[in-house]
């Protein structure tokens, strides 16, 4: 390996030998010495490895993309359909025709501004970037680059955006607005104008376990615990065209994503009858679900709100909500009542309680406490059993480190 000077150019010379013991002589021409020098100690580097890989054999973006999106087949269709619009929209047309070694952080942030000048939210140009920095992992793993560059790549900052007077846009980070929550009235209304049979029994199970919709559709008959008063949260329904097929979409049952999203749920007495009498006229269905659809396969979501949850909404001349909404109503309405965060968070199905916490921490600052002035009377005697600290639902204790847990979440948000 020497480096030498030719027409104003500094050249790497070397010579290497392939898999099959065929001897090569490569070269590589630099601006300045230092260049030449660096990339000669990386490439005697990857030589004595064994992980030195020919420029011109490295694969395009492009190519890499396709084996990742075909080592992806076995996932859920929603996200393999998301990928796929990731990287035929908008990765392949900026990068497809690179070769490995000629994408930079530069390049990857450059797109990601050209996103975002195209109208694109910044939660939708981050998850962009994080499917190309999943692309660039998988040629990490097959030795063909040193850094992922777009793993490099600064995201856009969620929630930045400057507020103006009278701006209505909401909060940006996650959390949910009072004003997208049905009131208990308004479901209540929505329920009774909701049709008889399955169509009520789904919006008031929505209503009163906070379940996911994939999880609703998903549920079976075999799930549900008449002696426990349970029902099991073991699976979900997902529906998706794959990418690549013709045929038109279809469902498949996953487990929860995570194990926090397998758990059981306490089905109250006011909920128990009306699914018993819907089970006497529920039609049969392959997959032993409880809210089919008419041909016995689960249900989807664009068809319960657009034949279900809408109606039933414009009859009971109330504003339209989504069952997200009813999921929402759910928490809400448990931590309104005192509920232990960690027990709403185990109820939804939470990774942790801290995404509770962050998501309703509105809910939380409404709480009203008077624990100071309870302490007080329990310490100057005029409460000396101490009853006014044992608040319905908690005591005042709980409910200081439950707001010191919500700000704690906002310094780190």
């Amino acid at each position: 390996m020497k480096i030498c000077r030719r027409r104003g150019r500094w050249v790497l010379d070397f010579y290497r030998t392939d898999a099959e013991g065929h001897r090569h002589r490569e070269r590589r021409t630099f601006a300045r010495r230092d260049e030449a020098e660096q990339a000669a100690g990386k490439i005697r580097g990857t030589l004595s490895r064994g992980t030195y890989v020919a420029p011109t054999s490295l694969p395009t973006f492009a190519q890499l993309a396709t084996d990742w999106l075909r080592s992806k087949q076995h996932h859920r269709p929603s996200s393999q359909a998301q990928w796929h619009q990731h990287v035929t929209a908008y990765l392949t047309p900026a990068l497809g025709h690179l070769r490995l070694d000629h994408l930079d952080v530069a390049r990857i942030e450059r797109l990601r501004d050209a996103l975002v000048t195209d109208g694109l939210a910044p939660q939708t140009v981050n998850k962009i970037l994080t499917t190309a920095a999943a692309v660039l992992k998988l040629g990490a793993r097959r030795g063909l680059l040193e850094r992922n560059v777009a793993q490099l790549a600064e995201r856009l900052r969620i929630g930045a955006g400057e507020l103006v007077e009278d701006d209505r846009s909401g909060a940006r980070d996650g959390r949910v607005r009072p004003e997208d929550v049905p009131t208990t009235d308004e479901v209540r209304r929505v329920l009774a104008a909701a049709g008889a049979g399955r169509d009520r029994t789904l919006l008031l199970t929505a209503a009163l376990t906070g379940m996911r919709s994939g999880e609703l559709f998903g549920l079976r008959w075999a799930d549900v615990d008449w002696q426990a008063g349970t029902l099991a949260v073991r699976r979900s329904v997902s529906w998706a065209r794959v990418a690549g097929d013709a045929s038109p979409v279809r469902f498949r049952f996953f487990a929860p994503k995570t194990t926090a999203g397998v758990r059981t749920l306490e089905l109250p007495p006011e909920l128990v009858a009306p699914v018993k009498v819907w089970k006497l006229a529920c039609p049969p269905s392959p997959h032993d679900l409880v809210f089919p659809s008419e041909t016995g396969a689960p249900l989807h979501r664009s068809t319960v709100l657009r034949t279900v949850l809408y109606p039933a909404c414009r009859r009971a001349g109330v504003r339209p909500f989504n069952l997200k909404a009813l999921r929402h109503f759910f928490a809400s309405s448990l931590i309104m009542r005192g509920d232990k965060i960690t027990r709403v968070a185990e109820l939804m199905g939470h990774s942790s309680p801290l995404v509770t916490l962050k998501v309703y921490a509105h809910w939380l600052r409404d709480s009203e406490s008077s624990g100071v002035g309870e302490l007080a009377r329990a310490l100057c005697g005029s409460d000396p059993a101490g009853d006014g600290a044992r608040r319905q639902g908690g005591d005042a204790e709980r409910e200081t480190a439950t707001r010191r847990h919500v700000a704690r979440v906002d310094k780190l948000s």
